[in-house]
């Protein structure tokens, strides 16, 4: 799910309406854009002289998201289980760490 402000700043289109259901229960009827979301994922590459190269790669996907249905104040992006299933994704205090 994206917030307006990502909306307005991106310049997405809506493409129609979807429904979602809140943890209040109620069904909710909110807009729909298509967007590619890319993250970049660290990646270390072993040279054949043994050095170590990093690299970042982007691994997404093309994704029908939803608007939030409020305005949050600190955060834009909410990431559901359709796109985390594809990465592993480490918490440890304040750092969040996203590798494939």
């Amino acid at each position: 799910m994206i917030s307006r402000k990502v909306v307005q700043e991106v310049g997405l289109q809506q493409i129609g309406h979807t429904s979602i259901i809140p943890v209040s229960g109620e069904s909710l009827i909110t807009e729909k854009y298509r967007i590619r979301l890319d993250i970049p994922i660290e990646s270390r590459i072993l040279e054949s002289d043994g050095s170590v190269v990093n690299e970042a790669i982007l691994r997404g996907m093309d994704m029908d998201v939803a608007l939030l249905p409020y305005d949050p104040s600190n955060y834009d992006v909410l990431l559901g289980m359709d796109l985390l299933h594809g990465f592993h994704l480490t918490m440890h205090g304040d750092t969040y760490i996203l590798s494939n």
